[in-house]
């Protein structure tokens, strides 16, 4: 009966630490925000009422839906339901105005930004701190026996330098994306295997698209292949496919409604720390599997591992932070530019006759300075992205009060800058619902089609901030497409809908025929 009691008491004491803790969190953040929503009187501040320029709105007067105490807008907001990111911001723009505000929990405002010219300034004023994904933070933040790092995607400020100084100058430095560009060629080869095995019908071509993301973003690391396009592929990089799925999942969704992970440990919190567990073990043993194999020189994790003045377990996160965020956008880039280019005969018999010209064969080499001689293929890429781009918009927290659309923003308000649905609309570019590349062919310095707003475009982020590794995933988009197109004749007719999970995914499989060309075509 004691040990009974001390059970009871027991519970009972981490019930009330629980509920006070969760007590706790809430009046913090409504005194976080109390000044930061209600600030004077008059939601403005006193500088504006000296001046005499017209009277600016405070941020709660900006429009939106109708917040809730604690949810804010989280249970309000048909467009936080949809995973259309382009019909959500249509919603928003209808109903709203191209300035529209959302909460977050407890009151954190969330503004949209839709209009074409507000997006272009903010761009300019904004600065180098963006939201993280908090579970991970937590997660990582609360296992200093394994992290010395939350890592380069959740970091700010100082951290943020330092771990974009270790790997930024060895992901961008163009000795090595040439010399990844024979192993690219090779892969693509396989790919072309795959192709006519499976074919000339796919049903869901997604599928092989993901093996050829998973061993470039693989060989980016190790510099060696680890056999995802095998017909069989090794179980334990199977396991390593199934649990960044598992680990991607809990992400995106402890993004959406109460954070009850926070307080409980819920099935959303396990499935996030077993994944993140389980991803960092299978890192470590390839790893130290390459140490003793001696060949840690061949990618990049030679590099990383001289770094000085960075801890071992940060460099491993890091190398394990490539390979996760390089495989996303590669098959995301590479479904939507097929999908796009299979539906219009006409370019792909363009980008074809182009291929012709530095392909004479369908098997002749494709080197890394000849990619830079097919312009309509980066033109047809480049509208891939307009139309259909994995990263859509950009989030950052403004560092100074601005002034926008008749409204004062205060300091470290969240801003979301929507590129994608501005680039979609008619006062942005010529015909913009049309998969158009020539209007990336430009005559002399200017674009053949009007308007062309080219500042709108951020297929990679923008700043300081932008994804370092985006020209590996353009070398490896550019390679595959120009040896599918320069061997195949794709086609297809089935619509393939986006689906938002923090980047921009297909939400459908996408099935398309690849009828082989003969080289006297």
């Amino acid at each position: 009966m004691e040990q009974s009691a001390e059970t009871i008491q027991n519970a009972v004491l981490v019930w009330t630490l629980t509920v006070l803790k969760f007590i706790q969190h809430g009046i913090m953040q409504i005194l976080n925000f109390f000044t930061f929503m209600f600030g004077n009187a008059d939601g403005t501040n006193k500088e504006s009422d000296k001046s005499d320029k017209p009277k600016l709105k405070s941020v709660k007067q900006i429009p939106g839906p109708a917040p809730l105490p604690i949810f804010g807008t989280t249970l309000t907001s048909p467009a936080l339901k949809m995973t259309n990111l382009l019909k959500a911001n249509e919603g928003r723009w209808k109903e709203f105005g191209p300035i529209v505000k959302e909460e977050h929990l407890w009151g954190f405002p969330m503004i949209h930004l839709l209009d074409a010219d507000h997006i272009e300034y903010a761009s300019k004023m904004i600065g180098n701190f963006r939201p993280g994904m908090e579970i991970l933070t937590t997660y990582r933040s609360n296992h200093p026996d394994r992290y010395d790092s939350i890592g380069l995607t959740n970091a700010q400020g100082e951290e943020w330098e330092m771990l974009h100084g270790a790997l930024s100058p060895l992901i961008t430095n163009l000795n090595f994306i040439k010399s990844i560009a024979p192993a690219a060629a090779e892969m693509t080869a396989d790919f072309k295997d795959l192709i006519k095995e499976s074919g000339p019908y796919i049903e869901d071509v997604q599928s092989l698209v993901r093996k050829f993301a998973a061993e470039s973003s693989f060989y980016n690391v190790f510099g060696r292949r680890m056999g995802f396009m095998f017909n069989e592929v090794p179980t334990n990089m199977q396991e390593f496919l199934h649990t960044h799925d598992r680990l991607w999942r809990a992400v995106h969704q402890s993004s959406y409604g109460f954070p009850w992970w926070k307080y409980f440990p819920t099935s959303l919190w396990n499935q996030n720390a077993k994944s993140e567990s389980l991803l960092l073990d299978m890192m470590e043993n390839m790893i130290q599997t390459s140490i003793k194999e001696d060949s840690t020189h061949e990618g990049l994790l030679g590099g990383l591992l001289d770094v000085k003045d960075v801890s071992y377990k940060t460099k491993r996160l890091l190398a394990l932070e490539t390979i996760l965020g390089s495989g996303d956008s590669v098959i995301s880039a590479l479904t939507f530019a097929l999908y796009w280019i299979s539906r219009d005969k006409r370019v792909s018999n363009k980008l074809y006759e182009e291929l012709k010209t530095i392909l004479p064969t369908k098997d002749s080499e494709l080197n890394y300075d000849e990619l830079q001689k097919l312009p309509y293929l980066k033109a047809c890429i480049t509208e891939s992205y307009r139309m259909s781009n994995p990263a859509p918009n950009i989030m950052r927290l403004v560092e100074q009060p601005l002034e926008l659309g008749g409204y004062l923003i205060p300091a470290y308000s969240l801003l979301i800058l929507q590129w994608g649905f501005a680039v979609m609309q008619e006062d942005s570019f010529y015909k913009p619902k049309e998969f158009l590349p020539e209007r990336w062919i430009y005559e002399g310095n200017e674009p053949r089609f009007q308007p062309h707003r080219r500042s709108l475009m951020h297929p990679f982020g923008y700043g300081k901030r932008s994804c370092p590794g985006k020209r590996i995933v353009t070398l490896y988009v550019h390679v595959l497409l120009a040896r599918i197109f320069r061997n195949f004749e794709v086609t297809g007719s089935c619509p393939l809908e986006p689906k938002y999970e923090w980047l921009i995914q297909p939400g459908n499989v996408l099935p398309l025929t690849f009828r082989e060309r003969s080289d006297d075509e």
